[in-house]
Parts: C-alpha cells; structure tokens; sequence
C-alpha cells in the first residue's frame, strides 16, 4: 500500500479527527486495548476503521527499530508509559507492544509528504520520536501536539525546522515547517562518482523530492574533488547551451547516501553561503555561489595557496579537498551539514 500524501495520527482520540481529514490516515495505535475498540464492529460508540476507507492502523511506533516486543505500562488515562513507573502500583497495566520507527513507516508506505503529523499520546519518548524525524523533516509540512504534552527535550529542534503557529480554540501546540510557503528552487544535482546500486532508491527518493536536475559528472570528476573545476565549467556551459535556469547546485558523491538516510536541503540561501559534509564530499549552494566558487578555484591566488602546501609534492585527495575546504573558508560563509 502506498500512501503518497496522507496524514500520520499518534493515538487514536476519537472518530471524528479520523473522519474528517482530507488525507488518507495512518493511525499509529499502541494501546491493546484501544486497537481492540476501534475494530470492534458491535461496538456502538466507535466505528470499526475497516469501514474507513481513508485509514489504515499501524498498531506500534518507537524513535528506534526494535524486532522484539516492549514492555510498557498504562495508567488508567490510558498515557502509556515507559518501564520507569512504579511497577507495584495496581492502577498500571502490563503491556507488551511491537515497536517500528517513523522513518519505517514513511519508507514502507512510499511517503512523499505528511500533511500532518498529529501527536495525541503522552509518552516519556515523544522527544526521541520527534528527534528521529530530522532526516525526514522535510516530508513533514504541519505538526500538531496536544497541550498537555511535554517536549521540551525537542523543543531546539522543533524551533531550528518549525514555525509556532497560533490556531484559535486549539487543543493542540501546531508547527508549520519553515519553507512550507516557500516555494522549491530549481536544483541541479552534480554526481561526482558512480551510484552504488545500494543507494539507487535513496537517491531516486531525493532526487523526486526536491525535484531536482541531475548531470552524471561521474567520469568528468572521478570521485575527486581536484576535477571540481573541470565538472563546474562543465555545467554552466551546459546551462548556456541548452538555455536552462537553476537557483542552486548540489555537488555529491553518492556514496554519501550510504551512511544517512536522506539528505535535507534548507533553503532559501545567501548567495555568499556554502553548506559542505567534509568527509564525504557534498556541497550546496546557490548557482551564482557556485560561480564565484569556481572563479576562486582558478584564481592564481588558490594555486598559489595549494601550491605552499605542497611544497613541490603532489598532494594526495584527501589532502587537496582539506586545503580546498580550508581556502573556501577564508572567502564564503562555509558551513558544515
């Protein structure tokens, strides 16, 4: 089943929120006793989901992939909570649920975008589950969390990607994404080495995404970054040719992809500032950054620059795109991914 565009409910509060969204649901439910409500057919105060065409129930949610099951415990408000609560108490109820992550669901169900995530539980690791959505954030335009939630270990990172937005009569604390009204730049995508076949899928995933260009520059660059020039030229004078418009250029190895996820692209950004991952080679920027960053690289300056750290030898890569990085420093706004 794919749920391309859909909404991702956390606990199920009542019908209605089911009923009335506009988006296919996925309602990630943990309490037994709750799964067994909504599909109880005989039940008069709740419809059975299966007569929901819209929802489909996912019965687990963690911040990391667990195969075994997990033991939790429930009040009687039905909060389930971790093993830090009073095991002797008898108002919790033992429990034992399966477990998956976010970033699982939005792979196993073809996720381009969630419309809204809605949060309706009150557990000890809400923080860790909004933390695990980083790499997918993007993904993730509008989040709602109960008032009376506690999230203050994510509160950074929700204020780094998120905008507060005020809903009048709202039990809920609502977060729109920061580039939710910005509309995508055109990005070009400059492979620099050859796509391992492990990472076809992440890439196609990206690439779709942020509805990218993309030029194999693979046999231009070789996987090294001292051809940058060489695949930079390339571009724009492709560009001239062929009477294209790009606002930004993503230069990647993508191998990269291998060791993350996905890959988040923030934007808008200033024509001075380039977002790099050193150790595997990923640059962004703007197109006329790029420019500028390929004029420095041919400049007499820069070849003086490398030649005083060669002192006469031949630099080995790793060598190359440290003196590089170390150089672009001095002139751009250079920051890390």
């Amino acid at each position: 089943m794919i749920f391309e565009t859909c909404n991702v409910i956390f606990g199920y509060k009542n019908l209605e929120q089911l009923q009335s969204s506009k988006f296919p649901v996925l309602l990630i439910e943990p309490r037994r006793n709750t799964i067994d409500l909504i599909r109880n057919k005989s039940d008069g105060s709740v419809t059975s989901i299966t007569h929901l065409s819209n929802t489909k129930l996912i019965p687990r949610l963690l911040h990391t992939t667990i195969t075994e099951q997990l033991l939790v415990f429930q009040d009687n408000t039905y909060t389930v909570n971790m093993i830090n609560v009073n095991t002797s108490s008898n108002k919790h109820k033992r429990e034992k649920v399966f477990t998956t992550t976010l970033l699982d669901v939005i792979k196993n169900y073809s996720i381009r975008t969630i419309k809204n995530f809605i949060v309706n539980l009150n557990i000890d690791y809400l923080s860790s589950i909004l933390l695990s959505i980083e790499p997918y954030s993007h993904k993730i335009e509008t989040i709602q969390i109960d008032k009376t939630i506690n999230y203050c270990a994510a509160q950074d990172f929700m204020t780094k990607l998120y905008i507060p937005v005020s809903k009048d009569n709202s039990d809920y604390t609502c977060f729109e994404h920061v580039n939710i009204k910005t509309p995508l730049p055109r990005t070009c995508l400059l492979l620099i080495d050859a796509v391992p076949p492990n990472v076809r899928e992440k890439l196609d995933m990206l690439v779709s995404r942020y509805n990218m260009t993309t030029m194999d520059a693979s046999k231009l660059a070789k996987g090294d970054l001292q051809n940058l020039t060489i695949v930079l030229s390339e571009f724009y004078n492709h560009e001239k040719q062929q009477n294209t418009r790009h606002d930004t250029i993503v230069v990647l190895k993508p191998s990269f992809l291998q060791f993350v996820d996905t890959i988040t692209l923030r934007y808008p950004l200033q024509d001075n500032h380039i977002i790099v991952h050193k150790g595997y080679d990923f640059i962004y920027s703007t197109k006329n950054c790029m420019y500028e960053v390929l004029n420095e690289l041919q400049s007499d300056t820069f070849h003086k620059f490398i030649a005083s750290k060669a002192n006469n030898k031949k630099l080995f890569p790793f060598q190359y795109k440290k003196y590089m990085y170390s150089y672009l420093e001095q002139v751009f706004n250079v920051t890390d991914y």
